[in-house]
């Protein structure tokens, strides 16, 4: 055995000694395994009150046991001349029993003729733990991020998307390798591509989006609503990082306020019944008039004054086209509304419906004044529920000229760059100071019972916040009451440059082809394929659905002229079942009596991811052919 290492230790200098022995990490010598010296952090390390406890044992009692199979290895591998790791992480075994995990730095030497090896150990307990708080931090941050009820996602400068949560990928039904690095257009349905550009463009300059209603695509084609807001993350200099977008589906919401309203037109169409029966049987008196006069002038043998029978046909046509518009007006009341706004013009929403209420306000002895403005004061809304605010407000101010003998109510629209602004005033009884401000709370109404469900006007204002609008009243007892309405303008295009884009496409167009009609009542077949004779289409007829696809399945059409409601197959089950016959260049035009509110949602998915166009029965030769033309152009 060589001399004592303790007394070649007493004989190394002392800076070298004091380094050892005040060093914070814990360090020993071994020979064969065995400690020949430990410093006091050492000691410390392992829980020990003294060097001593340490001495003249094996250094593999301190390794703990996970870790003792690894270090016999080295050791193996060291005698054996190998590479073994300088540095590396193992478990430790404390003099209590505990194991703890630590850093070995480990260097071998040989120092006359005596190998020698130098632990170096350093407690990595903290560390771990805070590796693991990391962790669990992490965890508990990724877990909220991607199943938050909203969803997240993030773009870069060029709009692509670079992160996305679960959440959103589970809405839209993509795979987050499907999305990432694809631009954010490509996900949105509706008008809201052309708002997206514009909006990115002020996100990429530092302006962030606040409350954006838009629609999402999902991967099956179907579109739902949302409302997106974007922050930006920009560098130390002010240059655009990306952008933190936060989604959240406004579906369910829209399912609330969508009952709400369907409750206050209900009660609406319950005020104006009265007024539509009349409407529709004084026309319905001249048809059925002229009718009995023509069949017994025939019946009797006389002869028929073809001058006379012209003037009859066409009173009763101009009669029948008033009775049709006025269906049309409640069917286009009632309708349901696209989840998502589209560009909406405020002066036809308020033609439309004025229309629709003349019969009923002159019934009250009411004057209307309306002032447009001449450039169309576009807005975004869903049309139909505008009219519900319209037909709310104008039923209210009916109701507060009810006494007064010279009733007049005046709507007025008037747009800027920003904004468009809606006025419906009278000149009634006015509104107390001590009601206006529960004015707008639901179910809150100063008519007598039956009068007023005290819903219109909290629906009113519901609908025009969420199109980020404003209501304002201004009201003076004796004097009358003037509602404001203001929304955040959409003017893109004039609407006389519109149609004439549309004008300059339809009239270089011209129908040709073969039609399929598809329609269970046999006059209505007889009608339409009336109508395409002189057009030099071919029309092709059957009276059921299944009938329809065995005439698909074997023959080539242009068009499709399709009813919903069929007696052995509706018109969108037949939908359905066509696009499994490939028929890539056939458009369906869908035609129907009814309204699409009374057809089951799964219909009206149907319809709305299948068909090409739509056209509500009575129809005339004129728009039949004009929405032919409308389909035949889209891609």
């Amino acid at each position: 055995m060589q001399t004592n290492p303790n007394l070649r230790i007493k004989n190394l200098p002392k800076l070298l000694e004091a380094a050892l022995m005040n060093s914070l990490d814990a360090i020993a010598a071994s020979v064969a395994g065995i400690h020949i010296f430990v410093n006091p952090a050492y000691v410390k390390l392992f829980g020990y009150e003294s060097e001593e406890e340490i001495l003249g044992t094996p250094i593999i009692d301190l390794i703990g046991t996970s870790s003792r199979a690894m270090i016999q290895q080295y050791v193996s591998d060291r005698a054996a001349g190998r590479e073994v790791p300088a540095r590396y992480e193992l478990m430790l075994l404390r003099k209590d029993g505990k194991e703890f995990p630590a850093e070995n730095n480990v260097s071998a030497f040989e120092f006359e003729g005596t190998q020698y090896t130098l632990p170096c150990f350093r407690d990595l307990t903290l560390q771990r733990s805070a590796q693991e708080t990391l962790a669990n931090t992490l965890s508990d941050f990724e877990d909220l991020y991607n199943n938050a009820p909203c969803g997240y996602h993030s773009l870069n400068s060029e709009g692509h998307l670079i992160a996305i949560n679960d959440t959103e990928l589970n809405w839209l039904g993509y795979s987050r390798a499907e999305v990432l690095g694809k631009p954010m257009v490509g996900l949105l349905g509706g008008d809201g591509r052309n708002i997206f550009k514009k909006i990115f463009c002020q996100n990429v300059k530092g302006t962030p989006t606040l409350d954006l209603p838009i629609s999402l695509r999902r991967k099956d084609g179907s579109e739902f609503p949302v409302l997106l807001n974007n922050s930006i993350l920009a560098d130390e200099q002010g240059n655009f990082v990306k952008t933190r977008s936060i989604v959240t589906d406004l579906t369910e919401r829209q399912k609330h306020q969508d009952q709400l309203t369907v409750t206050s037109k209900l009660a609406s169409i319950g005020l104006l019944a009265a007024g539509v029966a009349h409407e529709i049987n004084n026309p319905l008196t001249v048809v059925l008039g002229h009718v009995e006069l023509l069949l017994r002038t025939f019946t009797a043998g006389d002869t028929l004054d073809p001058t006379d029978t012209i003037k009859r046909l066409e009173k009763m046509q101009s009669a029948s086209k008033r009775i049709a518009g006025i269906i049309n007006g409640l069917q286009h009341f009632a309708r349901h509304d696209a989840s998502v706004p589209t560009r909406t013009s405020l002066n036809e929403v308020v033609t439309e419906t004025t229309q629709f209420l003349e019969n009923f306000l002159n019934k009250a002895g009411i004057r209307t004044e309306i002032a447009l403005d001449p450039h169309g004061a576009w807005i975004w809304s869903q049309s139909g529920k505008l009219e519900q605010v319209l037909i709310n407000l104008v039923i209210n101010a009916r109701d507060a000229l009810e006494d007064i003998s010279h009733g007049l109510i005046k709507i007025e629209t008037a747009s800027d760059e920003k904004m468009c602004t809606l006025k419906i005033s009278d000149n009634g009884c006015g509104i107390p100071v001590e009601n206006r401000k529960n004015l707008f709370d639901p179910f809150f109404t100063t008519k007598a019972v039956g009068k007023g469900t005290g819903l219109g006007l909290s629906i009113s204002k519901s609908i025009i916040q969420t199109l980020k609008g404003s209501m304002a009243l201004e009201s003076e007892v004796g004097i009358g009451t003037t509602f404001t309405l203001q929304l955040p303008s959409a003017a893109l295009v004039s609407k006389d440059q519109s149609c004439r884009q549309e004008s300059a496409l339809k009239s270089a167009f011209r129908l040709t082809g073969r039609v399929l009609i598809v329609d269970d009542e046999s006059e209505i077949l007889e009608l339409i394929n009336g109508d395409l004779k002189n057009t030099g289409m071919e029309a092709v007829r059957t009276q059921s659905g299944e009938g329809a696809l065995a005439l698909l399945r074997n023959q080539r059409f242009d068009f499709v002229i399709l009813d919903i409601k069929m007696t052995d197959m509706s018109g969108d089950e037949v939908l359905e079942k066509a696009q499994n016959l490939n028929l890539i260049n056939t458009k369906f035009l869908i035609i129907t009596g009814g309204i699409l509110t009374e057809y089951t949602e799964a219909a009206r998915l149907r319809i709305g991811k299948f068909a090409h166009g739509f056209l509500r029965k009575p129809f005339d030769k004129e728009a039949l052919f004009k929405e032919m033309e409308r389909v035949s152009e889209k891609k």
